[in-house]
């Protein structure tokens, strides 16, 4: 079942918005979760099974 088709009763995304209070928008917790997730440096393995402690957004391949 897709999303949409539950009209506006549950609460999907990481942003809450208030739509008793001029449709404001606040950021979950699992916002701020994801938000520290994506700031934290990650450990990538190369083809050579070497660690790429910054790894490039664009493949060479």
């Amino acid at each position: 079942m897709c999303m949409w088709s539950s009209g506006y009763t549950p609460r999907f995304g990481l942003i809450y918005v208030d739509r008793d209070d001029g449709f404001k928008r606040y950021m979950k917790k699992s916002a701020r979760w994801f938000s520290q997730f994506n700031r934290t440096p990650k450990k990538v393995f190369d083809d050579d099974h070497a660690i790429v402690l910054k790894p490039a957004l664009v493949s060479d391949n």
